[in-house]
């Protein structure tokens, strides 16, 4: 084990009857090392029976003891020697226990025995309560060149506490108590040179758990040649006292190897590798980023998982290991299960196993991860179960570096099989409460059968795995039969011969796999009942959902082709576009139709079709941006069709700079990632966020690039969120890093508080000329708590992740093409004058028509909303009980000379460009509405446009679907919902 300067804090809790003082050649252990003593004990008078008892101990003023504040007591100690016990806990300098022993360069063990009234932790911070410390300096004063000593756990019985230290010039030593409560008491002060030698207890633990594993019933027949053999290889070099280690640990490993586990895997085979994944195949996960992984679950946060590297404070050769750890001030409380549902009739039999797992476990010492070991405190009662049996570990503890095997075995009957028991297994650690913090890791998980030999558990994993890939052979097969049959009515006019190619070339193959496993499950041959065959047929079964997706892909742009006729027709007859260019916007609508009814079966016109849409829908944008204005917004073409992170039909994390589905990801120097995918409270696609903690702001810039052509107003619309979060309430942090415009209510009350904390995160949404961005604007709305409600789901569900409604302009003057890009960015986003997390999707991009006109109806717009306003400031005043906060922002937006707030306050400044006032503008329409969903929700559904369902042309069977706020398809049609809000054909309506 590597030697450091400074070496962690170590303490094990020993009998009173155990205390003896060392001599050279003498043992001392740590809980995690054990040492040799090669020279004398340094300290004269460690246990205080010298002269007075006081002799060589002073205060930190060098003079004598003070007799008020420490007293000797006789024969107190562990084995009746005299004790220091302190009288009253003070931190003056003159109060303080001091001494300092001078050491010469070498490796030193510190020890000493400690006794509490009641259980405590020390510390090593000068001033605090229960300062205990040991330093390294050259000049033998009362400065910290080198701390030796953590904080230790004081307890009610004698305690021994020992440390380490490699001295590396000549150094004083330097001890020193102070502000120490009532009553504890310390003795048996003791330095020793020493060296490090093989724990033998690491090899104890390994013997004594073979030892109880041989014992159980389950494994006599042929444990007594195995346990012959653990005597004559293991247990007689152990006997030897071995201080070099490296003999016995190879014996070890040999019998291990060559003995133990293939007895082991003859008498019980295991079924990780198997049926549960194993571990060592896992890649490195940082810490509360683990739960669920294949059928393991990893319950109570805080798990990640890693080769071990010698991080983590545990040795290099721990192999892969599963570990989870809070700083102290924490609780935690983890462990471990087999996910419900792994182990049923569908393959595994009645009969006994046996669960085990390698477990390890420490307290924390401080809050700089790695957060430390208190090895002092004890870690007690972990438990185990399979099944519905959970066996407590009694009088059990967990504590250090070591690891210990546990197991528990039990029989699963016929009866639990017949009525489908679910047979889980688990290991739960104890909680630690009371803020202690702490470190819990597992290895080595093993799920036993016990009577099958690893050779049958082998076999019957591959006949498990070929009979499910014979049923999905099949099932692909008789699918692709059916969907093969679909028509040009039905929207798939293509592909039906390539799809009859695969399902008549892989019926064969099924027909040939019956010869194996006939379709009863009996094998007909045995010794082709292997995992490279079941691998064939996984073979085939995917090139048949291979066929299977190509069939529906080839025929997408075909119907997404007649969707577009549809939606560009609708655009033509539509009033406001009246004066567009219909003649040229219909002849391309003409021309998409015709070549819809020109397709014949099986035709190979994908490119022509796509190429097709894409001329539609540009066609679509000419015609719309011709007519474009304030009221009639032209949405503009986005060639990719992933502005609102459609693309990912889950959650993606990207961890580099890279450029995917059409946007270019840049990651800030914290290093954390993006997070890209469905969200729930984003109905136009996924979202976009990035979130780095709560010390650290994060940075980073998600964009894209868009070409414009006309020249006149363009707009890219999003919700986005800037959020800070911290412990508790969270109001310490966001006074830290706000600005609060108007007056303070009452921030003890949350009916009274303007919760519209206004951020200066440096977080802003961009859009403008690629590459000399001068339009953006900075997020500023956000309020924490759940205190609004959300205008889709009439439920008060606004977090600090709610996006708020944003708006970026950009004037384009030139006729000439120009590359614009838009996005979200944070740079020098730091943690007290930033965001611990913002993000944005729902985004929208417009083109608005003539500057001039845009202008003139956003200013009208902009007075109209601002009176309407007013009124609701008139109607309810800040005194309403459900919503005379939000009438608090309201005031604050609009800036009235009426409203006091103004003259306590820094002042109201009227926004003064089109993009300031079209996004007050949303602001009012935002809490406008939520006064709306607070007082009368049905009116607010009908206001926000959502309609009551009913039986129009809109809302008929349609293969496009009807999905649900969070983007779930649940169905064709309207008709028959159960209550909710739903999205059809891009548009919100309330089923009642």
């Amino acid at each position: 084990m590597k030697k450091r300067l400074l070496m962690q804090l170590l303490a094990v809790v020993c009998a009173v009857s155990a205390y003896a003082s060392y001599s050279v050649g003498s043992y001392i252990y740590s809980p995690t090392a054990k040492y040799k003593i090669t020279g004398d004990n340094l300290v004269t008078n460690g246990t205080f029976d010298v002269g007075d008892g006081y002799q060589g101990w002073t205060n930190e003023e060098g003079t004598e003891v003070a007799g008020g504040v420490w007293t000797i007591s006789r024969e107190q100690g562990p084995n009746g020697e005299n004790v220091i016990v302190s009288q009253q806990a003070s931190a003056d300098s003159l109060a303080t226990l001091r001494n300092s022993w001078s050491l010469a360069p070498g490796f030193y063990t510190i020890s000493y025995w400690v006794k509490s009234p009641s259980a405590l932790s020390s510390t090593i911070t000068a001033g605090s309560t229960n300062y205990v410390n040991f330093f390294l300096n050259e000049t033998d004063d009362n400065t910290i060149t080198t701390a030796v000593a953590q904080p230790a756990t004081f307890l009610t019985d004698w305690t021994q506490v020992v440390f380490t230290a490699e001295v590396t010039a000549q150094s004083y030593l330097v001890f020193n108590a102070n502000n120490v409560a009532t009553d504890i008491m310390f003795t048996g002060f003791e330095i020793h040179q020493a060296i490090e030698v093989y724990d033998t207890r690491i090899a104890e633990r390994y013997v004594s758990t073979v030892e109880k594993l041989l014992s159980e019933p389950e494994f006599a027949e042929g444990a007594e040649e195995v346990m012959g053999a653990l005597n004559m290889i293991v247990k007689a070099e152990l006997e030897a006292g071995p201080e070099d280690g490296t003999t016995i640990t190879d014996l070890i490993q040999q019998f291990d190897t060559d003995i133990y586990q293939p007895y082991i895997n003859s008498v019980a085979g295991n079924t990780v590798g198997t049926y549960l994944t194993n571990w060592n195949g896992w890649p490195y996960i940082n810490w509360n980023n683990m739960s669920t992984r294949n059928q393991w679950t990893f319950e109570g946060g805080r798990w990640g998982f890693s080769p071990n590297d010698e991080s983590l404070e545990r040795p290099a050769d721990d192999g892969y290991v599963a570990s989870a750890g809070i700083q102290t001030s924490y609780d935690l409380e983890v462990g471990l299960r087999i996910a419900s549902g792994t182990f049923n009739n569908t393959s595994l039999k009645a009969g006994k196993y046996m669960f085990s797992v390698e477990a390890q476990a420490n307290a924390a010492a401080n809050k700089a991860a790695p957060y430390g070991a208190d090895h002092s405190y004890l870690i007690t009662e972990p438990s185990i179960w399979l099944g519905a049996d959970t066996t407590l570990c009694e009088n059990d503890t967990l504590n250090g570096y070591y690891w210990k095997k546990y197991y528990t075995i039990v029989e699963v009957t016929e009866e639990q099989i017949a009525n489908g028991t679910e047979v889980s297994a688990g290991f739960l650690f104890p909680r630690m409460a009371n803020g202690r913090g702490g470190r819990y890791s597992l290895r080595n998980p093993e799920f036993r059968i016990i009577g099958k030999s690893q050779e049958e558990v082998d076999h019957l994993y591959s006949y498990d795995q070929l009979a499910v890939q014979q049923n999905a052979l099949k099932q692909r097969i008789d699918s692709a039969t059916v969907v093969n049959t679909l028509t040009h009515g039905a929207g798939y006019p293509w592909g039906h011969a390539v799809l009859q190619d695969s399902i008549d070339k892989f019926t064969a193959v099924y027909q040939e796999l019956l010869t194996v496993v006939d379709a009863n499950g009996t094998e007909l041959q045995p010794d082709r009942v292997t995992l490279e065959y079941k691998d064939e047929i996984l073979a085939a079964v995917s090139a048949m959902n291979t066929s299977i997706s190509h069939f529906y892909s080839t025929n997408k742009v075909y119907q997404t082709l007649i969707s577009d006729v549809r939606t560009c027709r609708r655009s033509l007859d539509a009033e406001a576009n009246a004066a567009g260019d219909k003649a040229t916007f219909e002849a391309v609508i003409n021309q998409a139709q015709a070549m819809i009814d020109a397709t014949t079966r099986d035709a190979d016109e994908v490119d022509a079709f796509n190429a097709m849409d894409t001329e539609l829908l540009q066609a679509k944008e000419a015609f719309e941006m011709g007519t474009a204005s304030r009221a009639n917004p032209a949405s503009l073409y986005v060639a990719d069709k992933n502005l609102n992170f459609e693309s990912w039909t889950s959650k993606s994390t990207y961890s580099s700079d890279r450029t995917v589905n059409g946007w270019n990801l840049t990651i800030g120097a914290d290093g954390k990632q993006w997070d890209i995918g469905p969200n729930d409270g984003y109905v136009l696609g996924g979202r976009a966020s990035i979130w780095r903690g709560t010390s650290v702001g994060p940075n980073g810039r998600i964009q894209r690039t868009q070409t414009l052509t006309k020249p006149g107003v363009y707009e890219f619309r999003s919700r986005a969120f800037s959020a800070e979060y911290g412990d508790g309430a969270h109001w310490s942090e966001y006074m830290a890093i706000a600005t609060i415009c108007g007056s303070i209510l009452d921030w003890d009350t949350f009916e009274n508080t303007p919760v519209d904390t206004i951020y200066k995160p440096n977080v802003r949404l961009f859009f403008g000329p690629e590459g000399s961005i001068n339009d953006s604007i900075t997020l500023t709305k956000c309020a924490p708590g759940d205190y609004q409600r959300n205008p889709l789901t009439d439920a008060l569900v606004y977090t600090r992740e709610t996006g708020m409604e944003y708006s970026v302009i950009y004037v384009k003057t030139s006729s000439d093409e120009e590359i614009v890009e838009l996005g979200l960015e944070a740079f020098d986003n730091g943690a007290t004058a930033g965001a611990s997390t913002f993000g944005l999707g729902d985004n929208r991009f417009y083109y608005l028509g003539p500057e001039a006109a845009y202008s003139t109806a956003t200013e009208a717009d902009y007075n109209a909303e601002v009176a309407k306003a007013k009124d609701l400031i008139k109607q309810y005043g800040v005194d309403h009980e459900s919503v005379g906060w939000i009438v608090y922002k309201l005031m604050r937006l609009v800036g009235d000379e009426d409203y006091p707030w103004v003259e306590d306050g820094p002042g109201y400044q009227a926004p003064a460009t089109l993009q300031d006032k079209q996004n007050v503008y949303l602001s009012l329409i935002e809490l406008e509405q939520m006064i709306q969903w607070t007082l009368d929700p049905e009116g607010a559904a009908e206001a926000a446009g959502i309609s009551e369902q009913t039986v129009a042309e809109d809302l008929t069977a349609t293969k496009a679907g009807v999905y649900s706020l969070s983007g779930a398809k649940v169905g064709n049609s309207l008709q028959n919902l159960p209550k909710g809000i739903y999205i059809f054909n891009g548009k919100k309506y309330m089923v009642k």
